[in-house]
């Protein structure tokens, strides 16, 4: 296996390795009896990776790890897959957080795969301004919205549009998946600035 990573502390969401399920479940990392690895670059160079073998709704990964300048170790994990319905039709993947056992759709891998909440980290747009976060989420959802209305949908509305006549199937799902994308990101960033504020009310 090439690469490994060295844990460490990390604030942000962003300073992690990400395991995203989307992504692994749009290039078939997820169907039973897949197997490979799962890369991270900087630039051209390829700084980590982890081994993965997928089972029925069960996820392996292999990996190398260290604390500080110790010695690395290599760690194997054992994770849940779960689905469920999504706004747009079809089914969403989630990855089972072992310590909580909360599904998530992304894990990040800091010598042990876990969710974003027992890694203790925050989203970037937690170090923000209140108006900053409002912008995104705007600009995040009139993204989405865009899309929909662009297909003979309408802003806002729960269930995606059909794919319009005479649009090449893969156009669709490529504007399905950004607008997918984008909504679930305001949702993730909307229900985590809901869960800090009834923290500091406690």
């Amino acid at each position: 296996m090439k690469g490994g990573h060295n844990r460490r502390s990390v604030g942000t969401t962003a300073e992690a390795l990400c395991l995203d399920a989307n992504v692994m479940r749009k290039t078939g990392a997820l169907e039973c009896g897949r197997s490979g690895n799962i890369t991270w670059k900087s630039g051209d160079q390829v700084t980590s990776s982890v081994c993965f073998t997928t089972g029925n709704d069960t996820l392996t990964l292999t990996y190398r790890t260290r604390a500080g300048y110790g010695n690395w170790a290599t760690v194997t994990e054992h994770l849940d897959v779960t689905w469920s319905a999504c706004r747009y039709g079809g089914t969403r993947p989630y990855l089972v957080c072992p310590t909580c056992s909360r599904p998530a759709v992304k894990l990040y891998v800091m010598g042990q795969t876990r969710c974003r909440e027992c890694h203790g980290l925050v989203y970037e747009t937690q170090r923000v301004s209140g108006g900053q976060i409002d912008r995104r989420i705007d600009q995040l959802q009139r993204r989405a919205d865009r899309i929909k209305v662009r297909l003979g949908g309408e802003p806002g509305m729960f269930r995606f549009p059909p794919k319009p006549k005479g649009m090449h199937k893969a156009t669709y799902e490529r504007l399905r998946d950004i607008a997918w994308a984008a909504d679930c990101e305001a949702d993730d960033i909307i229900a985590d600035e809901a869960e800090r504020r009834l923290a500091s009310c406690e």
